[in-house]
């Protein structure tokens, strides 16, 4: 859309903070995550986007698994609290909204 090629286009994105480096980064098709808000665990991170929640392998960015069941906003409030991460799981068509907290390993 913006001229740029695919490959580069990512919003989600894990950067090196001591030198600003990119290390890797990732853009869910079809599924908003700009607003996202990255929770790291356990050695991986979890990225609760607009109609998934996806887990990465912190240090290398490799996927790991995508749970399609997830509804969000995408730019929600989330927190990981006593080893869990909790945030909006959303019914659209029942228009409500469900606390959730799941165990991160």
């Amino acid at each position: 859309m913006n001229g740029t090629p695919e490959k580069f286009n990512k919003n989600i994105l894990c950067v090196d903070a001591s030198t600003g480096r990119l290390l890797w980064g990732d853009m869910p098709p079809q599924s908003p995550s700009l607003g996202t808000r990255p929770i790291v665990a356990a050695g991986k991170v979890y990225v609760v986007a607009y109609d998934q929640l996806r887990v990465y392998d912190a240090e290398t960015g490799k996927l790991l698994g995508v749970d399609m069941t997830i509804r969000n906003g995408g730019n929600e409030p989330n927190a990981l609290y006593n080893g869990k991460l909790i945030f909006f799981d959303r019914d659209i068509k029942a228009r409500k909204k469900t606390l959730t907290a799941i165990q991160v390993e």
